[in-house]
């Protein structure tokens, strides 16, 4: 016999993101994409330092209908601090507080 009143359970996408390439120096342009993020969902992009109280956020982008995005971003100039070290490239959906993070090198 099928219980036909339970609700089927909804199994979650895996949530993903990469950075293409995975260093670069200051002011490089990267191309970041995810998926795994609720259709049409804003993703803030941003980079952490573990340890660190602050980040640097580099954009929002809207994630398309099937919860992929990709999207174009500059690595901050004044994240110069960090020159040399492994940093955290993070994606954030606004929505559904989903949060994935990826190693990024900043380069000398």
């Amino acid at each position: 016999m099928v219980d036909r009143l339970s609700p089927t359970p909804v199994q979650e996408q895996s949530i993903e993101v990469t950075v293409e390439p995975d260093a670069g120096p200051l002011e490089a342009t990267v191309v970041a994409s995810g998926q795994g993020f609720a259709p049409g969902e804003m993703v803030r992009l941003f980079l952490t330092q573990h340890g660190s109280a602050g980040g640097y956020d580099m954009r929002d982008t809207r994630a398309a209908s099937d919860g992929t995005f990709s999207a174009e971003v500059v690595i901050p100039s004044d994240a110069f601090l960090w020159r040399g070290t492994m940093v955290n490239f993070e994606a954030l959906g606004l929505q559904s507080k989903r949060r994935i993070e990826t190693p990024f090198r900043i380069t000398e």
